[in-house]
């Protein structure tokens, strides 16, 4: 299905045109300034943009380990006999959890199947994600090397 879909893109394209793609680019701001940035591609783009996004800003995450992390995979096979689209068990990684975990999921309701690395790579996204610390900028060093605070909004306007 994907690939009919890219297919037909392919062949409406002319000299000149843009290339249809898929990414689902998000950039996070403080206030004016960027301080991050994802950009996903695949079958999970929107559970990966998500879960980099509530690790890293809402859980405080370091970037590394967010993105380190086990994909959220979306469960894009269809349904089986009564089975609802809302009642399809979540599809995790190999191996990703530990036992106990997998367990007390199983006892509050949350069913799982297991995917092995093989198929995670066919159904999860790819992601790239960059943070901004302004704090450490490479154009906020004073003439001893020394880190300095960054102007305040207003300030940075005052200057320009």
């Amino acid at each position: 299905m994907q690939r009919d879909f890219i297919k037909r893109d392919w062949r409406v394209i002319k000299p000149g045109d843009a290339v249809p793609q898929d990414i689902a680019p998000l950039i996070a701001m403080t206030g004016s300034r960027p301080v991050l940035a994802i950009a996903c591609v695949g079958s999970s783009l929107i559970p990966e943009t998500v879960r980099l996004v509530v690790g890293t800003l809402a859980n405080h995450l370091d970037p590394l380990a967010d993105m380190a992390g086990p994909p959220l995979l979306l469960h894009m096979e269809p349904t089986k006999g009564k089975e609802a689209f809302l009642t399809k068990p979540d599809l995790i990684p190999e191996g990703a959890y530990d036992p106990e975990f997998l367990e007390r999921l199983r006892e509050s309701g949350v069913t799982v199947e297991q995917k092995s690395q093989t198929e995670v790579y066919g159904i999860k996204g790819t992601a790239v994600m960059g943070t901004i610390d302004w704090r450490y900028s490479g154009s906020n060093r004073d003439g001893d090397g020394e880190w300095k605070d960054l102007p305040s909004e207003k300030q940075h306007r005052e200057r320009v």
